[in-house]
């Protein structure tokens, strides 16, 4: 099973928070007549200013990933999905 969780935390913390989240989400789960338990684990990506932020690493190959580009207006990289609708410039070109 794959699920995500998405916090806002304060800057100066993200260590304790992330500590506290994988504590929280990290247990043996057994009914209560079985023999073996089932180890629930979980993982923290990167921190990030946001959603899209924490995933740069793994797609790097996408412009419109970071946080810098996505803000800027319009760009001129004929490959961004992310000003498809707002570059008039390229659509021009």
């Amino acid at each position: 099973m794959h699920d995500e969780i998405v916090l806002s935390v304060p800057t100066d913390r993200p260590e304790e928070a992330g500590t506290a989240a994988l504590k929280a989400l990290q247990f043996s789960f057994a009914m209560h007549d079985a023999d073996v338990a089932v180890q629930v684990l979980a993982a923290k990506s990167e921190r990030g200013r946001d959603w899209a932020d924490c995933y740069r690493s793994e797609k790097a190959a996408w412009p419109e990933v970071a946080r810098d580009h996505r803000e800027q207006p319009s760009c001129l990289d004929e490959h961004c999905t992310w000003h498809i609708d707002k570059n008039e410039t390229r659509s021009a070109a």
